[in-house]
């Protein structure tokens, strides 16, 4: 809606009961059931927020969900602007396959939105007591895309875990700007109204970022905030958070009100704008952090209580974003409310929200003994902390996550600790062209001290001394080299199968005075030198022996060895030097010397030939984890084949790690080949299909292929034959994209290419990569030997 107008008399009725349902009728995705039913609009004098409420039950044996609906004027506000209209709406994830029932209670009355009774009122018409089904199918999305992982729960643990995969949840991401959302692509007269409107965004920077296929309104608009969306994901991050409603903040351009002063009715444009920026979020494998108030606004609704006005918009956030798949709310940024207060307001969302959504709390600093104690253990329905810190060196991240893992352990109900808000409130992350130490500090003490302390991970905020800060971000390649040192935390846990949900800290297990550990008995062990040198680890009560690995926080990459590559058990065992530069931060890694172990790097160099780089799979020395070597498919070259065991048909994570370093001494662009079989057994033609690969090196994007960002993390590949071998040649990042995998390599340089498992049962054989001097044909004969 744009502009403000005051309660006009209810429209005319209009027949209801007719529904359409919408969606890719997938497990995990939105399912969308739209219904006709009594025109209204945002300022009828019978509200329809208020007076009219709408609740869907949906069912599927034991699966019972009760979902809230919403008025959404003529349905396709985002794009009309429309304000009025006769369609009610509702949203829905089903969480298995099969067939789904759905009911309706559609009431009306004065405020029934408020009552406990969801029947309460009388019926509100041809809508109440509808009834119908639907048939749902697995889903099709793998990658980044939440809908091919599920539901990111909270099950009882420090760790939040996707419900279709199993996979554990660590998080990087951008805490700035807290008014992302404060759009001028946006329905509403916020952008002109002299309050605060030069913090108004356009996001023209990531304009270029938007790609054809990804989602605008209103003919065109929104490429800036989207573009903004494709960026972060690029960069390998997770998170983005944002304020749903400042209006007495330091920004007061966000809100889902028709207007500053009102409180009980909702822009219903605005509000279907934003989900259309939510759902790309989550396509891209973005967390959503729903901020839903800053300190400023923490007593704008009721007074601070839980009244009608925080009622409705908590229920209006439940109900028409509620079903994305990986979210939090978080009751208050810097919240100075009561305990009661914040009790009532979490037991709200665990009352209301179907999805069980994790709720998490913010404070100041010097607050947290004050607002987070009262709430551990059983004292209340809160799911975890998003921390805020004050020293510009973040010095004071680290102990204080150790502290909050512990207590809450201790209480007997694990909270989920996240630092939201690293360092102080002028500098924290600086610009990459104005960092000062904050990307040294940023790195040892912060984004490192949260995940050794057992914490879930981070999002950045930009300290308002510096350009592109909190308020005024609209281009986040400000902090492009941050980005990278970040996505290289997630890669050492997600890429080497760190069973961090498992394991804890202790310090005290590296007798280096400057580091952090962080173990699980008699497994895996990993310390962080955040001043380099050596140390001896304290494997007292272990068996066996213990393989040791080093890695690069600075750069990322493999796994590499030091001068020690194996310890036994028992006792202190010394772990040798870094393979270089052994004077900066470094990570540690030991593990359990078995078929679980990381790959070793490996020390066979290809050597490139006629612009040729040709290498037998089965030549690698990494360990093969859940590859296996076989000669079962005929018309293999070398001494034969490798097939990945693990994962399923349909995918999952990179796993069991095969590293292929080579050299070239021709420079130029070089495109990647793998000669693959997809073993089907009775699967359908497109799974068993594919790989990850990643390259490692100096190097950049080539003429005509994928981004940079794509070929320097795990991105899946696919391709091959089910009656033979073929070639896979298509890097495939999300969907609908279908990329060449294409490496600018320098001269005399020496690289590593990373393939690891993704589908059960694709075979591969050789891989090549082509100089583009060089035939493909010529590069795809079979006869050529590998070139060592």
């Amino acid at each position: 809606m744009d502009g403000d107008t005051d309660p006009e008399p209810d429209p005319d009725p209009t027949p209801g009961g007719e529904e359409e349902v919408t969606g890719e009728m997938r497990q995990w995705h939105k399912v969308t059931i739209t219904f006709d039913g009594p025109n209204s609009s945002e300022t009828a004098s019978t509200n329809p927020f208020t007076d009219y409420r709408m609740d869907v039950t949906f069912s599927n044996g034991d699966n019972y969900f009760v979902v809230p609906g919403y008025y959404a004027a003529d349905g396709k506000a985002a794009n009309s602007g429309a304000s009025s209209g006769n369609k009610w709406r509702v949203h829905f994830s089903p969480n298995v396959t099969g067939t789904w029932d759905y009911s309706v209670s559609f009431r009306k009355g004065k405020n029934v939105v408020f009552e406990n009774d969801r029947y309460a009122g009388q019926s509100g018409g041809d809508i109440d007591g509808v009834e119908g089904s639907f048939d749902i199918a697995k889903s099709n999305k793998t990658g980044r895309d939440f809908r091919g992982k599920g539901l990111l729960a909270y099950v009882d643990g420090r760790y939040l875990r996707f419900a279709g995969t199993g996979e554990y949840f660590l998080k990087q991401g951008a805490d700035s700007p807290e008014n992302l959302l404060a759009y001028a692509d946006f329905d509403g007269g916020f952008k002109s109204d002299g309050k605060k409107d030069h913090l108004i965004k356009q996001w023209t920077p990531h304009v270029a970022d938007w790609k054809n296929g990804d989602p605008t309104w209103k003919n065109g608009k929104g490429k800036g905030l989207i573009g903004a969306v494709n960026y972060i994901a690029s960069e390998g991050l997770n998170a983005m958070s944002f304020l749903t409603m400042n209006i007495n903040g330091d920004d007061q351009n966000v809100f889902p009100y028709t207007s500053y002063g009102e409180r009980y009715r909702m822009d219903v444009s605005r509000l279907d704008q934003w989900e259309i920026v939510f759902a790309h979020m989550q396509s891209k494998g973005i967390f959503l952090h729903f901020k839903t108030q800053e300190t400023e606004n923490d007593q704008l609704l009721d007074g601070g209580n839980l009244g009608n006005q925080r009622k409705l918009y908590y229920r209006e956030l439940i109900a028409r974003f509620g079903h994305n798949l990986a979210l939090n709310w978080n009751l208050g940024e810097e919240t100075t409310q009561t305990t009661a207060q914040l009790k009532s307001m979490a037991k709200f969302f665990a009352d209301n929200d179907p999805y069980q959504h994790p709720v998490v709390l913010h404070t100041y600093p010097g607050e947290k003994e004050k607002r987070y104690a009262p709430l551990l253990g059983n004292a209340s329905k809160l799911h975890g902390l998003s921390m805020q810190m004050s020293k510009a060196n973040f010095s004071d991240v680290h102990s204080q996550v150790v502290e909050w893992v512990r207590r809450s352990n201790e209480s007997g109900r694990d909270w989920v600790v996240s630092v939201d808000e690293p360092g102080d409130a002028s500098h924290a992350m600086r610009p990459d062209n104005d960092a000062g130490n904050s990307h040294v500090d940023g790195r040892k003490n912060g984004l490192w001290g949260t995940f050794m302390g057992g914490g879930t991970g981070n999002e950045w905020y930009f300290g308002y001394s510096h350009a592109h800060s909190d308020l005024s971000l609209q281009d986040f390649r400000s902090r492009d080299k941050w980005w990278d040192v970040a996505r290289y935390a997630l890669e050492f846990f997600n890429n080497n199968d760190i069973p961090f949900w498992n394991m804890k800290n202790d310090n005290n297990i590296s007798t280096n005075a400057n580091d952090y550990g962080f173990y699980k008995h008699n497994d895996t062990y990993v310390v962080y030198l955040k001043q380099g040198g050596t140390t001896e680890l304290n494997l007292n009560g272990t068996q066996g022996s213990f393989n040791v690995y080093w890695y690069n926080p600075r750069s990322g990459g493999a796994l590499q060895q030091g001068s020690v590559k194996s310890v036994s058990a028992g006792g202190y065992r010394a772990l040798g030097n870094a393979p270089s530069s052994s004077n900066s931060d470094w990570v540690i890694l030991v593990r359990k010397g078995d078929d679980s172990a990381p790959v070793e790097p490996d020390n066979g160099l290809f050597i490139e030939k006629d612009g040729l780089v040709i290498m037998e799979t089965e030549s690698t020395k990494s360990n093969l984890g859940k590859w296996q070597k076989k000669q079962s498919v005929s018309g293999f070259t070398g001494s034969g084949h490798i097939e990945f065991t693990g994962n399923g048909s349909n995918g999952g994570p990179a796993t069991s790690p095969l590293t292929y370093t080579f050299k070239v001494s021709k420079a130029g662009d070089y495109q990647l080949y793998i000669r693959a079989h997809k073993r089907l057994d009775g699967q359908p033609s497109d799974k068993n299909n594919d790989g990850y690969v990643r390259m490692v090196g100096n190097f950049s994007a080539g003429a005509g292929g994928a981004d940079l960002a794509v070929l320097k993390k795990d991105t899946k590949l696919y391709g091959g034959n089910a009656s033979g071998w073929g070639w896979a040649r298509k890097l495939n990042p999300s969907h609908d994209e279908h990329l060449n995998p294409v490496y600018k390599l320098k001269a005399n340089t020496e690289y590593s290419l990373i393939v690891s498992g993704r589908s059960i049962k694709w075979n591969i054989d050789r891989l090549v990569l082509r100089h583009s001097s060089v035939s493909e044909s010529e590069a795809l004969n079979t006869s050529l030997p590998e070139t060592k």
